[in-house]
């Protein structure tokens, strides 16, 4: 499963790529399928300390956003 890219997570997080995020997250698999396991409040706050987003919907909806627009500009 793919929530963002490399370069998304670059530009907006404190991590080099998704599965920097993805081990840092304090979920029990370092995999997106574990940071969306984690409850709305606990992923919300992770994303809101490392990223430039308040909440993992917001993140997510900005990511496949900016995907969009990279793949529609090629």
């Amino acid at each position: 499963m793919r929530v963002a890219s490399d370069a998304f997570i670059r530009r907006h997080t404190q991590f080099d790529s998704v599965a920097e995020f993805c081990a840092a997250c304090p979920c029990d698999e370092d995999t997106i399928s574990g940071v969306q396991r984690l409850s709305t409040d606990k992923r919300d706050a992770f994303v809101a300390r490392t990223t430039d987003f308040e909440t993992w919907a917001e993140m997510k909806q900005s990511a496949a956003i900016q995907d969009l627009v990279v793949l529609q500009n090629v």
